[in-house]
């Protein structure tokens, strides 16, 4: 396998391998707060598959509600400000879950509405998190299904702003985990040679943060 293709932080953020953690003042806010100063991080996956735990790890307190298997808590676009101890702010966009009443045509045209918004206000996304469990056999939804998604959030140049993150690692024997990550190499290959990742979370505000730090490296920004 070709090692460029798995990018597992273990030390983009620190000479430690880890992001150094402070206090991490963060609060929910209405989409009209939004600004050109923050860096707005979109997070995107099936239902149970994470986001709103990730955006409170991020945050370092239960600032969401967090939904249990197939009942997701998302029914809006929602917004959580966290500010770095660099002063940094980010803003996580938690979104409504593909599997959600009305499927995926229903979260696009949410999404869709959020972008008009946020496109008045001349505010661009930094990137986007892709969560997929790492207990499902295989991806949710094939990327490809994604593309345009991804393209109205970030642009044509959008690959290297997206990130495959895979979750729950805890509930899987390593090899298990391991074998099912290659699989979903493979089928994110497109994205991988555009300049997109594949990494893991390992359900921490360190882990979280490094993911943030990874997308938010200038390489990305292109």
């Amino acid at each position: 396998m070709d090692t460029r293709a798995l990018r597992i932080l273990d030390s983009v953020a620190s000479p430690t391998g880890t992001t150094t953690m402070g206090n991490i003042p963060s609060t929910r806010i209405h989409v009209e707060k939004l600004s050109k100063e923050h860096e707005i991080i979109v997070v995107i996956g099936p239902t149970g598959a994470g986001k709103s735990s990730f955006i409170n790890r991020a945050a370092m307190q239960n600032i969401l509600e967090v939904g249990h298997k197939l009942h997701p808590c998302t029914k809006e676009v929602d917004h959580v400000e966290c500010t770095t101890p660099s002063k940094k702010q980010v803003v996580f966009v938690d979104t409504p879950s593909f599997s959600e009443e009305g499927g995926q045509k229903s979260v696009e045209k949410k999404i869709g509405d959020w972008l008009k918004r946020v496109y008045g206000k001349k505010i661009m996304v930094s990137g986007i998190i892709y969560l997929h469990r790492i207990t499902d056999k295989r991806l949710t939804e094939p990327p490809y299904s994604q593309y345009e998604m991804f393209r109205k959030l970030c642009g044509e140049s959008f690959h290297g702003r997206v990130v495959l993150v895979t979750t729950m690692w805890s509930d899987v024997k390593p090899d298990v985990g391991s074998r099912r990550e290659k699989e979903i190499i493979q089928n994110w290959g497109q994205m991988l040679h555009g300049g997109s990742a594949v990494l893991r979370f390992n359900d921490t505000a360190e882990s979280a943060w490094d993911i943030v730090q990874f997308l938010l490296q200038p390489m990305h920004r292109n």
